[in-house]
């Protein structure tokens, strides 16, 4: 959103957004009490709901921005 609020009016994909894009992957987030990135988080998200589907578990983990 910060990109967007700064380059509004921006129609293509430049190299500067691919970046800004890719560094979203990299944030850190607290998943499980633990601080994880990104798409380790969403690896562990997905898990979660499988785990609930087939009886492991009965909450799904989401993460956290911090």
């Amino acid at each position: 959103m910060q990109w967007l609020e700064i380059h509004s009016d921006t129609e293509e994909l430049s190299k500067e957004f691919k970046a800004h894009i890719l560094q979203i992957a990299t944030k850190d987030v607290r998943i499980d009490d633990k601080t994880r990135p990104v798409l380790v988080a969403v690896k562990t998200t997905a898990s979660s709901l499988y785990k609930c589907y087939t009886g492991e578990k009965r909450l799904i983990s989401y993460p956290q921005l911090l």
